[in-house]
């Protein structure tokens, strides 16, 4: 996949402004940006890099947007909690049993905390995959573990590129600290419609594999339209077709 078309694809939206300026605002919730993402990859999975647009990020949309990225969150955290609480536990152990001298138990608790952001970086572009095709079974394990293992060579520069483009973010700190809103903003528009290319192009093997149902990637005609009034038609995405 072409990966610098797909960071600038939001810059080249009609109303990515508009969008960029509501997602930083609505960091402050949490959740909301991450659901807006789980939206962008339904859709994108759905219409295909060409035809989707941003959706919409309007008052009556917001609670659901909060909902999924609010279980997203959870399901990730609950991933990680085994890890972070070894982290926790050889930390605090070795502040009050050995003054924090204990080597050990130091390299223990840096041990677990980097394996925590290790798998947090590789089973999240499948959790909010899992979302955007089936939210009401995202807590099967098995499911989502397929999401990784089934075609790992593909799945990988997912989490290469997730892993730099959100160290990225971090650049919105040299910009009066709330910069950081707007970094992560924008990589909650590029990185989901990435994820989402992903799934259009990965679609008939997910069926075939029994990872995502043929329904999941159907689109209403009504919602379908609206989207396709709200691309910029001044830019074109680069072609691509669904793996076969």
């Amino acid at each position: 996949m072409d990966y610098l078309a797909h960071i600038s694809w939001p810059a080249r939206q009609r109303s990515w402004g508009s969008t960029l300026l509501w997602l930083g605002l609505s960091s402050l919730t949490l959740f909301i940006p991450l659901g807006y993402g789980i939206e962008l990859i339904r859709r994108t999975a759905r219409l295909g890099p060409r035809e989707v647009a941003l959706p919409p990020l309007s008052s009556d949309r917001l609670w659901g947007y909060w909902k999924e990225g609010l279980v997203a969150s959870l399901l990730n955290m609950a991933l990680t909690l085994p890890l972070i609480l070894a982290a926790i536990l050889s930390l605090v152990l070795n502040i009050f049993f050995w003054g924090g001298d204990n080597l050990i138990l130091r390299l223990l608790s840096q041990l677990c905390s980097g394996l925590g952001s290790v798998v947090t970086f590789i089973f999240l572009p499948a959790i909010l995959m899992r979302m955007a095709l089936q939210p009401s079974q995202v807590t099967d394990l098995q499911a989502l573990w397929g999401m990784v293992r089934s075609d790992f060579s593909s799945y990988l520069p997912l989490v290469i590129v997730g892993m730099l483009w959100q160290s990225l973010t971090g650049l919105g700190l040299f910009f009066c600290v709330v910069g950081i809103f707007f970094t992560n903003a924008y990589y909650m528009m590029a990185f989901p419609f990435l994820l989402g290319s992903y799934l259009y192009l990965q679609r008939q093997r997910l069926v075939e594999a029994g990872l995502a149902p043929e329904a999941a990637f159907s689109m209403d005609g009504e919602e379908s339209a609206n989207d396709l009034l709200d691309r910029d038609e001044d830019f074109t995405f680069p072609e691509v077709a669904p793996k076969e």
